[in-house]
């Protein structure tokens, strides 16, 4: 039934996902890379002008721009912070200045949690914990939430748990919001 609808429609939102859906997770996320079997179907469905195709990611935007920025395609970036259509990009946000105690709590997590990391993104702070030890990383991920949970609270921000990630950026940026 998908597969008729689909060839009978004359205009088509293909939605995508990345990390996840059209990538697997890697325990390194930078090596997450799309892949040329990847590069060939979307560059299909690109071709074919009845179909809009937006990928969807909470990675940065600059990030999708260099992967996917050659493709007739739209990205939301950051879970809809940034927005490329039609070859050009909409800020939704302005750059978050981060608050000292939650950027000072992460960096405290990182230096005594081996072979985590933390990235800095324009609209978030993600705490990786994809590679260190399943035990220490189950200890941390709830001990960092707790620790969060005051001054996250204080300043409107959101705590994601996510695969080997805890999250921390603005409420107002979802799936939900991206696909708006």
């Amino acid at each position: 039934q998908i597969r008729r609808r689909y060839h009978e429609s004359s205009r088509r939102l293909l939605i995508l996902d990345y990390d996840g859906t059209l990538a697997g997770f890697k325990n390194n996320p930078d090596n997450a890379i799309p892949t040329k079997e990847m590069m060939d179907i979307l560059e299909r469905l690109c071709n074919d002008e009845k179909n809009h195709v937006v990928i969807s990611s909470g990675r940065d935007h600059k990030t999708l721009d260099r992967w996917f920025g050659h493709l007739n395609l739209s990205l939301a970036a950051e879970h809809g912070a940034f927005y490329k259509e039609k070859g050009e990009w909409h800020e939704n946000v302005q750059t978050m200045h981060w608050d000292e105690e939650i950027f000072n709590t992460l960096q405290r997590f990182v230096d005594k949690t081996p072979r985590s990391k933390l990235e800095v993104k324009e609209t978030a702070l993600v705490w990786h914990y994809r590679e260190v030890d399943a035990w220490l990383a189950g200890l941390r991920e709830q001990q960092l939430i707790n620790t969060l949970m005051t001054p996250c609270a204080r300043c409107n921000l959101q705590i994601m748990r996510g695969n080997k990630i805890v999250e921390i950026k603005s409420p107002r940026f979802t799936k939900g919001s991206e696909t708006r």
